[in-house]
């Protein structure tokens, strides 16, 4: 799939589509941008903005409806801030039929990192949600 350049992000997207375990069709929206100087609160500003952008902007069927959403805001430094990377491993926010993963890529050494726990609510999806993270990173 195609990379295309999001201003308003100041990010690229890569969108992608897979079948879950549970046989629900996952739209997947990978974002992807560097920023040394990212914190925190930079982060979650940037995660904020990329769950808005690809709820806005899905297409398809109804989310719930064999449909779901994957949100992966990746944060690419030369040496990942270690604020950025407690962002990736707090449990993010809940969104109706939709999951997010934010990703800390460190440049230097490849390293990458992200929340490691499953939260309840995604019990069904989330080993595939890591997967296509990892798919996509690797």
């Amino acid at each position: 799939m195609p990379f295309s350049y999001l201003p308003e992000l100041s990010s690229y997207l890569m969108v992608t589509e897979r079948m879950s375990a549970v046989m629900a069709n996952m739209h997947q929206f990978f974002f992807f941008t560097q920023n040394d100087a990212c914190n925190g609160a930079l982060m979650h500003q940037f995660t904020s903005a990329c769950v808005s952008w690809a709820l806005h902007n899905y297409q398809g069927a109804p989310r719930g409806m064999m449909k779901g959403v994957a949100i992966y805001p990746v944060m690419c430094q030369t040496v990942a801030n270690p604020e950025v990377i407690a962002f990736t491993k707090q449990k993010p926010d809940m969104h109706y039929s939709s999951f997010t993963l934010a990703c800390s890529v460190e440049l230097s050494t490849g390293r990458i990192e992200w929340m490691e726990k499953t939260p309840v609510y995604g019990l069904a999806m989330w080993n595939g949600v890591k997967k296509a993270a990892e798919m996509a990173l690797a």
